[in-house]
């Protein structure tokens, strides 16, 4: 009707609501509609394993839209069920790795070729699902995700964010430009071999570049070299962090650049609520002006707990 209907029924209202459905094909929305109904039924624990599986094979019929990509010469090394993760968001879709570029394809935008509409918005399109250029990854890091070895993210490097951010002189940071990547992205795989597959890929893309860029300049072929250099040093070997330890503790390596790297190589990212990254607290003195580095009252006691001073940890803390 021209009415919007209720939130909530009145309780006196027996009558069933009836809606007009504007479908050429009924059966469309009568078959999942059905389903769900179904599914409201049942207990919470097995209407939750229901909703898994559905949601399970409807990610598996999807298929990446093959018109999304920028060059028809891109030869796809690797295509697979993904979701991108971001806090408190899943969003699935198909993830695509060509021996150019790094796609992601949210569920939502996949449709069938015979209905997409072709129109002067099509180049626009097409770079919603492009991720970023293969040159631009500089590290692919083995992630766990809900405690399981499934996570892959990747990170960029954006030379128009470091051109904006410069050219800024007022003081302000420069917004980054719209075909600017993400400083990372965090996805999680059906399976191991399907994550393992991925960074496979996603590094020999970013060799195949570096070994195309002998003309270019130096800073761009380093950039391309770092790929596998960075993804091991997100990963984090022993020996590497190690090495990163003895940086910092010659004072080579700044405090806060250390935390920052302990927090990437062992796992947490803004990306992953339940692995946000995590910084120590050992001041209590949070009101002067200046702090004396060498007066030892001006920092938290950490033979006690965070909680064990009272609010804040003590006094002068935050809490207070």
């Amino acid at each position: 009707g021209d009415a919007d209907a209720p939130r909530a029924a009145p309780a006196d209202a027996l009558a069933p609501w009836r809606f007009e459905v504007s479908v050429d094909a009924f059966a469309k929305l009568f078959e999942p509609a059905s389903g769900l109904l179904k599914v409201a039924r049942q207990t919470p624990s097995v209407a939750e394993a229901t909703l898994a599986a559905m949601r399970s094979r409807r990610e598996d019929r999807a298929r990446f839209d093959a018109n999304a990509l920028l060059e028809e010469t891109e030869r796809v090394a690797f295509d697979a069920p993904a979701a991108r993760m971001t806090p408190l968001v899943r969003e699935p879709g198909r993830l695509v790795i060509t021996d150019a570029r790094v796609y992601f394809q949210p569920l939502a935008e996949i449709h069938p070729v015979e209905e997409r509409k072709r129109n002067e918005k099509e180049t626009k399109e097409k770079r919603k699902s492009l991720l970023c250029d293969a040159r631009d990854v500089v590290a692919v890091a083995r992630r766990t995700h809900a405690t399981r070895p499934l996570g892959v993210e990747f990170f960029f490097f954006s030379e128009n964010r470091e051109e904006t951010s410069s050219a800024n002189g007022d003081g302000n940071e420069a917004e980054p430009r719209e075909e600017d990547p993400p400083p990372s992205a965090l996805f999680t795989l059906r399976t191991e071999d399907e994550r393992e597959a991925c960074v496979a890929a996603a590094l020999a893309a970013a060799d195949r570049i570096s070994s195309e860029c002998e003309s270019e300049s130096c800073q761009t072929l380093l950039r391309n070299f770092s790929a596998r250099l960075g993804s091991a040093l997100a990963e984090a070997s022993p020996n590497v962090l190690a090495a990163a330890t003895e940086l910092w503790r010659l004072g080579d390596l700044t405090t806060l650049d250390y935390l920052v790297y302990l927090n990437v190589c062992s796992g947490r990212s803004h990306s992953d609520l339940a692995q946000w990254p995590v910084m120590p607290w050992v001041l209590r003195d949070y009101r002067s002006a200046k702090l004396d580095l060498n007066d030892f009252s001006r920092f938290r006691d950490l033979s006690r707990p965070v909680g064990g001073g009272g609010a804040g940890g003590g006094p002068g803390g935050p809490g207070q």
